[in-house]
């Protein structure tokens, strides 16, 4: 008899599908089964876990930086590192030189930044320069000579080279002359031969520029007299040629307009020849052209 066979598709309901499943994973038998997992397999001691990539190194006992590199490779390739690493100590070397250059750069610039600020420093509170311009020192100074003058804690004193201003003379510019007297000095002045007393002591002025002339009296200034109180006698080394305290316009010098001392000569820019005080050899410019 011939079996009869239905074409038609079951639909199959998903909870019946679980439930089948179920069924299917049941023993048989009353015996149990085991779900096989490949991955569950436990691998043998010793050996790498199932699933876990076993190193080349162990594979194979090379080292793992190596592997697979035959020697004529690795020749190959430290034939490109050898002058890769020459090329960077070469580097590393200039590096360190020019780091040292630099260093030494730099404190020299340091030390000059200090030099430069202690010149400022001196030269605004301690030193200043001046620039003679005139004959009324002649021969000690010459015109255009550079001096230094100072003016700290000065007091002062017979024979010192001054530089000093006078209110109301020449608008007050600077003039350069010789201390001969200070405040409370009896002075004595012989016109005729050209001596100079201070209190009973003749000075020694082997400086001055003499000719056959008596002194210059200027302003028929007196042959004796006392220096007033905080005041200063001055005169120019070339008599004849300098206007100075002789002169009314002049007079006694107050301490007060003395703007410093000669300290020395800085340059000259007198012609070769002239006859020049080398012990005077430092700022303002200062004219005096008497």
């Amino acid at each position: 008899m011939a079996e009869t066979f239905d074409n038609t598709e079951k639909l199959v309901d998903p909870e019946d599908s679980e439930k089948t499943g179920k069924e299917d994973r049941e023993p048989v038998n009353g015996s149990e089964t085991e779900d096989f997992d490949l991955l569950a397999v436990k691998a043998p001691a010793g050996s790498a876990s199932a699933g876990e990539e076993v190193p080349a190194d162990k594979e194979s006992g090379q080292d793992p930086e190596n592997a697979g590199i035959s020697p004529e490779d690795e020749e190959i390739i430290n034939s490109f590192l050898t002058p890769l690493d020459e090329y960077a100590k070469k580097e590393k070397a200039r590096f360190k030189k020019n780091q040292k250059i630099l260093g030494g750069c730099y404190e020299w610039l340091g030390s000059f930044v200090y030099a430069l600020l202690f010149v400022v420093v001196l030269f605004t509170f301690i030193l200043r320069l001046v620039r003679v311009q005139g004959e009324s020192m002649w021969p000690t100074l010459n015109s255009e000579d550079y001096l230094v003058i100072s003016n700290l804690a000065y007091e002062p004193k017979t024979g010192d080279i001054v530089v000093l201003q006078v209110p109301s003379y020449k608008s007050g510019h600077p003039l350069i002359k010789r201390v001969i007297a200070t405040g409370g000095q009896k002075v004595h002045i012989d016109y005729e031969n050209w001596t100079v007393t201070v209190d009973g002591v003749t000075l020694n002025e082997t400086y001055l520029n003499r000719d056959s002339r008596p002194m210059s009296r200027l302003d028929n200034c007196p042959t004796d007299f006392v220096v007033k109180e905080g005041y200063v006698f001055v005169m120019g080394d070339n008599r004849n040629n300098s206007t100075d305290s002789r002169s009314s316009l002049i007079g006694q010098i107050d301490e007060r307009y003395l703007m410093g001392r000669v300290v020395f000569r800085l340059f000259s820019l007198s012609p070769l020849g002239t006859e020049t005080n080398p012990l005077l050899s430092p700022f303002a410019e200062s004219k005096d052209a008497d």
